[in-house]
């Protein structure tokens, strides 16, 4: 990946923080959430709210991890990188 691709893929990933923290602003304001309704105390959660809130905290991670896997470069191929004089065919 050269640099003018890497400044591409930079681009696109702050405009999707944008829109992603845009998203996270209006659910805010159309649900009446503060900064304090953020703050989670597990421990005082009952048992079947804390298997809901695992739940919701894997499927959350089990999403970024697809994203990540879907959103990476596909590099399968390094023949030829470190051989010396070698004729790519």
């Amino acid at each position: 990946m050269d640099f003018q691709e890497q400044q591409k893929k930079f681009e696109e990933l702050k405009n999707q923080f944008a829109q992603l923290n845009t998203v996270f602003d209006e659910t805010m304001k159309k649900n009446k959430f503060s900064e304090e309704d953020l703050k989670i105390d597990e421990n005082a959660l009952s048992s079947e709210e804390k298997q809901a809130w695992e739940k919701i905290k894997s499927d959350v991670q089990n999403s970024a991890k697809a994203h990540a896997n879907d959103s990476a470069p596909n590099q399968s191929s390094k023949a030829g990188i470190g051989r010396r004089n070698a004729i790519r065919l």
